[in-house]
This record gives C-alpha cells, sequence and structure tokens, in this order.
C-alpha cells in the first residue's frame, strides 16, 4: 500500500507569505490601533467628549472624511475603467499608463509636493479654474523641527558597510548629531500653518523657520546678480526703441 501523495498548494509560499503579511498588518495597524483604544480609555467621559468635540477634531473630521468621499468617489469610477482597460485589453502606451498608476507610490513626497503646488498654483493648469472659486493651494517649506524623527523615533541598522561610510554614514551621522538641537519649534510651526490658512490671501509658498527663510532669500538674491549680469543682454533681444 503506497502513501498518499503529497498535494502541493496552488500558491508556493503562501503560509509564509500569509505570516509576514499579518506580521507586518500588525506592526504597522493593528498593535497602534490597540494602543489608541488603550489610551483613549485611560479618559473620562468628559475628557473623551471635550477631545472629540474640540471645533479644530471636528473640522479636522470634516476635511478628512470629505476629502476621502470625494477621492474615493472619484476613484470608484476612473479606478475601475482604467483597471478594466488594463487588465482586459492591449494597447499602444500601456506600460506607460500602468507606470503612471505606479508613480504616486514611488514618487519622493516632496517631488510629488512641488509638481501638485505647480499644478495647483494660481497659474497652474488647474489652480487657475479653482482660484476663482477660492481655492488655494500652499506649499510649506519648513526648516529643522524638533520631531525627534531622527533621534530615538529612527531606527538604525546595526551593520555598518565601510563603502557607504563616506556618505550613508556621514549623512546619517549628520542627522543624529543635530537630532533635538533644531531650531524650529513645531508648536509655532502649527500655528504659523493655522494662521496662513485662515488669513484672506494665503501664501503659495510658507517659509517656516530662520533656515528656510535665509536659504530662499539667499537663492533670491542669487538669481538677481545673475538678472543684474546679463541684464543688457536680455533687454537687447527686443526691437530697438523708436
Amino acid at each position: 500500500m503506497g502513501l498518499p501523495r503529497r498535494r502541493h498548494s496552488v500558491l508556493p509560499g503562501f503560509g509564509l507569505t500569509m505570516g509576514y503579511t499579518l506580521l507586518y498588518l500588525s506592526l504597522i495597524v493593528l498593535i497602534p490601533l490597540t494602543a489608541l483604544f488603550v489610551k483613549t480609555a485611560g479618559l473620562t467621559a468628559g475628557e473623551f467628549w471635550a477631545t472629540v468635540s474640540n471645533p479644530r477634531v471636528v473640522a479636522s473630521y470634516k476635511l478628512t472624511f470629505g476629502t476621502s468621499l470625494i477621492a474615493a468617489s472619484i476613484n470608484a469610477v476612473f479606478g475601475l475603467i482604467v483597471a478594466w482597460t488594463l487588465v482586459r485589453y492591449r494597447f499602444p502606451g500601456q506600460r506607460l499608463v500602468d507606470a503612471m498608476v505606479d508613480l504616486p507610490f514611488a514618487l519622493p513626497t516632496a517631488v510629488s509636493g512641488i509638481a501638485l503646488t505647480a499644478i495647483y498654483a494660481g497659474n497652474g493648469w488647474i489652480g487657475q479654474y479653482l482660484e476663482p472659486l477660492g481655492i488655494k493651494v500652499m506649499l510649506v517649506e519648513p526648516s529643522g523641527f524638533r520631531t525627534d524623527w531622527a533621534g530615538r523615533s529612527a531606527n538604525a541598522s546595526k551593520r555598518q558597510i565601510d563603502d557607504y561610510a563616506a556618505t550613508a554614514g556621514a549623512v546619517r551621522s549628520q542627522l543624529r548629531a543635530i537630532s533635538g538641537k533644531q531650531s524650529g519649534d513645531p508648536v509655532r510651526a502649527a500655528h504659523a500653518i493655522v494662521k496662513a490658512i485662515k488669513s484672506r490671501n494665503p501664501p503659495h509658498h510658507l517659509l517656516l523657520g530662520n533656515d528656510a527663510y535665509d536659504a530662499a532669500t539667499a537663492k533670491l538674491e542669487e538669481l538677481r546678480k545673475e538678472f543684474s549680469a546679463w541684464e543688457a543682454v536680455a533687454r537687447g533681444a527686443d526691437f530697438p526703441k523708436e
């Protein structure tokens, strides 16, 4: 009597990948969510209601859920159309469209922020239609702030690679050295952003901190000197005045 054959899974490695997925989900979502409920459970009913009914908190609810609802509604229609088209049909430029769908996941936030600001600015492709409706986009350009991002919250590998010591290693050491010594105050920065948002004429670019302001003005001064040096050439491109 022969031994029963072992049935192979249709998806090899399913158990390992599922375990990794659950572990990742627990670390990123479930554990922080549980901590949130545990922290909330320590509040009294009055403290809880005072927190969730704060006008700023209520405004954040409206903004978050309202924006999410609009985005989800748009994605439900156009996302389905794009996904159906990419899966069911073959057409010229398909790889390009597929790459454009994945681009937001790979694009650095700073680059995407600058690009979106250029598009939604008052003279941008979309901003020129939004500004008459009172909708404006503001790009925040901060200095260094004491958020402990490069301090205790930064997890560094214990293994050091000598080939990267002069590049990535030097940058990491520099970030560690200045952590906790930045001149920027996160609370003051938050107040500055709220003040700019509530103003009747918010700026397209909001500089936060002395370092950001000095760097921006230095760049403007550099451009001014370059423009002045080539002023005669620039003005000489017009027809002679009669």
